[in-house]
């Protein structure tokens, strides 16, 4: 199993606004000086860990470049959201327990994107997101690469 790549990370994703003047920074809540999250995952796919990743960096990206109406504190819980299910994950052992769990990722970035007026999840980061679900699920035998497992409840 040389072909699996096994990695400890620790993710302190930290982001600086200085594109941002200080009142977009004020009205977006966001301090630079505060890490979003610090969480030890062990990701045992690059690519994996990549769809993982990508969205959160959009997010951040594109809120420093315009007004959004999500906070850096509702990327930090879609970041949490995602470690959560990935954690999981791996303690699952059926494919309806694994389901169960899809539903509820879904559903909880479905009420947050639905409490910042559906900007926080954008196509890049939604087809992302799902391929990170929907990769995580297959990597485990529950799903295959190509299932959409998130269409059923997926408001984004």
């Amino acid at each position: 199993m040389r072909n699996i790549i096994n990695t400890i990370l620790t993710f302190t994703v930290m982001f600086s606004l200085a594109g941002c003047d200080e009142s977009q920074a004020e009205k977006n809540n966001v301090n630079s000086d505060i890490p979003i999250e610090t969480i030890e995952l062990t990701i045992e796919n690059k690519d994996i860990l990549k769809t993982r990743e990508d969205p959160i960096r959009g997010m951040l990206s594109y809120m420093e470049s315009t007004e959004v109406s999500y906070t850096r504190a509702d990327v930090a819980e879609t970041e949490k959201i995602l470690n959560n299910h990935y954690i999981k994950l791996r303690d699952i052992k059926t494919r309806n327990d694994a389901e169960s769990l899809v539903k509820s990722t879904v559903i909880g970035l479905n009420h947050l994107n639905y409490k910042t007026d559906h900007e926080l999840i954008e196509t890049d980061q939604r087809e992302l997101i799902c391929e990170f679900i929907i990769m995580s699920g297959a990597m485990h035998g529950f799903n295959e690469k190509n299932e959409d497992v998130t269409e059923k409840w997926r408001e984004w």
